[in-house]
């Protein structure tokens, strides 16, 4: 018993005839894509929840056990993104590939790493991304012309098969949207060429925010540099201030202690001068009694006859001198 499966491929549903009890996963996939890749895989989808069917599935089945709730299944033909779980296959061999994308950054990688720590690792990162970023774009461009080459072949008129059924050696056949299925509209591309598209956008995005993601970094690299800086010279503004006030209390304190030394250098200055002033006039006493004595030779001996006159004029004139002399 053979029937029509419906099959949702990159946003456009395909009917494929042929579809029988025995047609498996990857009998739908040889049908769509020209061979049994390993990197696709149906996708049964019900209500937001996807399960990923295995290639040896039987896919008929799969699709009547819903019965009247089909119309909330949906069949999709996807790729597998890597580190996705698959249902184990005992035959299946593991095929390690390495790609260049492999080797880029992931934005949210980036935001978990510390920026103080990782920023010059990651800044060498991104400088030796760059010539593998300009050798993927040299690649997507050189993709894109051959999509379109690809899509103008299968353009009306370009296209040398039935427009309405293809077969290949599964027994499947692929049949595009009619009146009956879907509305009439332009040819569907071949799902090869789809799927390269939207892997190219892919890359596309994902490089547009490594982009963003360098000039972001160019930027907070540019910023802490700035604060560095600026930080540097507070530090040296708020030392040279504390110099500023340390050199102000000392000449503050030079300029008290010059003070002092004046007013004591004052004080020094005002005793000198009582000083010469008594000596000077000591002095003039001194020669006032010296030539007093030498004008008046005979009066000690006058009054001498006396006694108490020449006692008196002495004890007087004894004093005087004493006095004079302290």
């Amino acid at each position: 018993m053979a029937g029509e499966l419906p099959v949702w491929v990159c946003g456009q549903q395909l009917w494929l005839k042929g579809v029988d009890t025995k047609t498996t996963c990857n009998d739908i996939i040889l049908a769509l894509v020209g061979r049994v890749d390993e990197g696709y895989a149906i996708i049964e989808r019900w209500r937001g929840v996807e399960k990923p069917l295995s290639g040896l599935v039987r896919v008929w089945k799969v699709w009547c056990q819903w019965g009247d709730a089909q119309h909330e299944v949906k069949l999709t033909l996807k790729r597998v993104p890597e580190g996705c779980p698959e249902p184990p296959v005992p035959s299946r061999k593991k095929h390690f590939r390495q790609k260049a994308q492999a080797h880029t950054v992931h934005p949210k990688k980036l935001c978990h790493l510390s920026r103080a720590q990782n920023i010059e690792k990651l800044l060498k990162l991104i400088l030796a991304q760059g010539e593998t970023i300009q050798n993927q774009l040299k690649k997507l461009h050189e993709r894109d012309c051959q999509i379109e080459e690809e899509a103008a072949k299968v353009s009306p008129g370009g296209r040398g098969d039935d427009p309405e059924e293809k077969e290949n050696d599964s027994g499947v056949v692929t049949e595009p949207p009619t009146e009956e299925n879907n509305p009439p509209g332009p040819r569907h591309e071949p799902v090869e060429a789809l799927f390269e598209k939207r892997e190219l956008q892919k890359k596309i995005e994902l490089w547009e925010k490594i982009v963003k993601v360098n000039k972001k970094l160019e930027k907070e690299e540019d910023e802490a540099s700035i604060a560095a800086e600026l930080r540097r010279i507070q530090i040296e503004s708020e030392k040279s201030a504390k110099e500023l006030e340390h050199n102000s209390y000392n000449i503050s304190k030079a300029d008290l202690w010059i003070n002092e030394r004046r007013k004591h250098l004052q004080r020094l200055h005002l005793e000198l001068e009582a000083s010469d002033n008594e000596t000077a006039r000591l002095m003039r006493l001194s020669e006032s009694l010296s030539r007093f004595k030498d004008k008046n030779p005979l009066d000690v001996d006058s009054n001498s006859d006396t006694g108490l006159s020449s006692l008196h004029s002495s004890s007087e004139e004894g004093t005087y001198i004493l006095d004079a002399i302290l």
